[in-house]
């Protein structure tokens, strides 16, 4: 998957392990040495293809389950040296990998890594490039009508919570909660005065594995947000806010 429109000054870049057998691909990150991971909004793996070598097939990739970083060092050799090379044609490519990166931070799948299927094409450089949610949330109200924010939730306790919303100029509001865990979730939503103080909703929604449901305000207030809770540890969801705006002009 091929990802436009990516603010390159907001992202930060990750050391990784690349490991290389044929035509696949190993990359490893250690979820350890990233702070705040479960923080992070979204997850990028960049690929830069050498022009000149590229083949004219898809780049498939899939969460490493098969074998173990260990056991790929013992069976595959791994790459330590590559020679510097410039291209004046080459093709960068961001794959988003938001949704895998926070199955490992919340502990729900065991981080074995991502391997990728390159089919020939020629590897210049590879990298993990990741950005982080910010304290709150701010639409865009310079654009009226519709705005839309896409945030993938983890955490490898039992709740967690999204950042605030600025809610105060929203007239019809939808918040879709994906569950991606492995067990069910309940997800409350609280409103705010001040983003400090809060209150609950008595009304909460239920949502099994792979399902998704949705919560819709029913209280004004200037800020909004969700907390999702479960029995059992490893926690990953996904959150739409959508919301018809006011014209503030």
């Amino acid at each position: 998957m091929n990802v436009r429109f990516i603010n390159l000054k907001t992202l930060n870049e990750i050391p990784i392990s690349i490991l290389c057998k044929d035509k696949s691909v190993l990359l490893y990150f250690d979820m350890e040495e990233i702070q705040n991971a479960n923080e992070v909004e979204k997850a990028y793996i960049l690929l830069e293809i050498d022009e000149k070598h590229k083949q004219d097939k898809e780049l498939e990739f899939c969460i490493n389950s098969s074998v173990s970083k260990e056991e790929w060092e013992t069976i595959f050799s791994p790459t330590t040296e590559r020679k510097k090379r410039k291209v004046k044609e080459g093709q960068k490519i961001y794959i988003d990998v938001t949704e895998n990166f926070h199955m490992f931070a919340s502990g729900m799948i065991k981080n074995k890594g991502l391997t990728f299927k390159i089919n020939g094409n020629h590897l210049i450089q590879c990298k993990l490039c990741i950005n982080y949610i910010g304290e709150e949330i701010t639409p865009n109200y310079r654009e009226p009508v519709f705005y839309e924010k896409e945030l993938i939730l983890s955490s490898r306790k039992n709740f967690v919570v999204s950042p605030w919303i600025l809610s105060k100029s929203c007239r019809t509001t939808s918040l879709y909660v994906k569950n991606i865990s492995k067990h069910e979730i309940v997800v409350y939503l609280q409103n705010s005065p001040n983003a400090e103080d809060f209150v609950d909703v008595t009304e909460v929604l239920i949502v099994q594995p792979k399902e998704t449901g949705v919560i819709v305000p029913h209280i004004f207030s200037k800020y909004i947000r969700i907390t999702v809770k479960s029995k059992y540890r490893a926690i990953v969801a996904k959150l739409w806010f959508q919301t018809q705006m006011a014209n503030v002009n």
